[in-house]
C-alpha cells in the first residue's frame, strides 16, 4: 500500500468507519492537498467522497491555498 510505496507513516490515516474517516480527513486536509480514494464499490467510498466534497466546498469559501501535501486513508 501507501507505506510500501514510500509515503511516510505519519501521513497515513487508518480508520474504522466512514464517519471517522470523514472527521479525520477534515482535520488534516488543506487547500491544494491531493487525496486518492480507491476501494471496491462495496466499501462505499463514493458516499465518503460525496460527503467530503460537500464539506470541503463549504469550508473553502474564502480560504487561500496552502500545503499541497499527499495523504492516504485506509479503513481497517
Amino acid at each position: 500500500g501507501a507505506e510500501q510505496a514510500g509515503l511516510p507513516a505519519e501521513r497515513i490515516i487508518r480508520t474504522n468507519d466512514q464517519g471517522e474517516t470523514l472527521e479525520r480527513l477534515l482535520e488534516v486536509l488543506r487547500p491544494n492537498d491531493r487525496l486518492l480514494c480507491k476501494a471496491s464499490h462495496s466499501v462505499g467510498f463514493d458516499r465518503l467522497v460525496d460527503a467530503l466534497t460537500v464539506a470541503l466546498t463549504e469550508r473553502a469559501s474564502g480560504r487561500e491555498t496552502t500545503s499541497g501535501e499527499a495523504v492516504a486513508v485506509a479503513q481497517t
